[in-house]
């Protein structure tokens, strides 16, 4: 990616917090409504969202308009869904479910260009700014500037966190609190003190090794907990929940 990438300029440069949310709807106009707002990241899930290539692409150029660094979560790890993302201009790839450091390496393979991995070049894309033109740039650029984050969420990718977290090439290690709920039998109890505590464990690894911790709050009364577990990227709630819960409020209140 040639643009500035405004998350990894906060992220290396400052011990400030990152703020993003999870966007399941793809609307121009609500887009640019979150992305005036003082968030840092937005993240187009179409691993349980609608989204597509060309979503993304409009998608990405609003935030950037407002400086904020798109983000796209892929469904799995494949070439295209890796390449696709990245020629498209976002500022990093999310990926779930990792479980061991064999998909890091493939990770790498697909994001970054030679001698890191072995990704594709097409100099015709919004990454590269449509143009051959920036072929050299580009290509010197874009191994240094994208991020690559990585969930652990499920019971394999925690019993290989020690290699996962040894892998040079991830940036954002993020914990999905849902799906350590549901691995301990605890389904979408996200404030139960075993799925806060087995949390905690793995944020202690993570930033013991020097990694970026990510997870997500789903209300105001979680952010002290994620913030004394030194998390950076941060994702509160989600577009939709958000919309919901915000209109069931107003009219509660209203017939009251």
């Amino acid at each position: 990616m040639l643009n500035q990438n405004f998350l990894i300029d906060k992220l290396y440069n400052s011990d400030e917090i990152c703020v993003g949310t999870w966007s399941m709807i793809y609307n121009p106009m609500l887009l640019e409504i979150i992305s005036s707002k003082p968030i840092d990241f937005l993240i187009f899930d179409s691993e349980h969202g609608p989204w597509n290539f060309d979503q993304v692409i409009d998608a990405s150029m609003i935030c950037e308009k407002n400086n904020v660094s798109p983000i796209l979560r892929v469904s799995e790890i494949t070439r295209g869904n890796i390449s696709k993302a990245l020629d498209c201009g976002i500022h990093g790839v999310q990926i779930p479910n990792i479980e061991n450091k064999d998909e890091i390496n493939l990770i790498e393979n697909f994001s970054k260009f030679p001698p890191l991995g072995k990704r594709g070049f097409s100099p015709f894309t919004r990454g590269c700014g449509y143009s051959s033109i920036n072929s050299k740039e580009f290509v010197t650029k874009t191994n240094k500037n994208l991020l690559n984050i990585i969930h652990i969420e499920n019971r394999e990718g925690l019993d290989k966190i020690d290699e996962i977290l040894d892998q040079d090439s991830v940036d954002i290690i993020f914990v999905g609190l849902f799906d350590l709920s549901m691995m301990l039998n605890y389904p979408g109890q996200i404030d139960h003190k075993e799925v806060l505590n087995n949390f905690s464990i793995i944020a202690k690894k993570v930033i013991d090794s020097k990694k970026i911790l990510g997870s997500i709050a789903t209300d105001i009364s979680q952010l002290d907990f994620l913030y004394k577990n030194k998390v950076r990227y941060l994702t509160f709630s989600a577009d939709c929940q958000i919309i919901s819960e915000t209109f069931s409020e107003i009219f509660a209140a209203i017939k009251e």
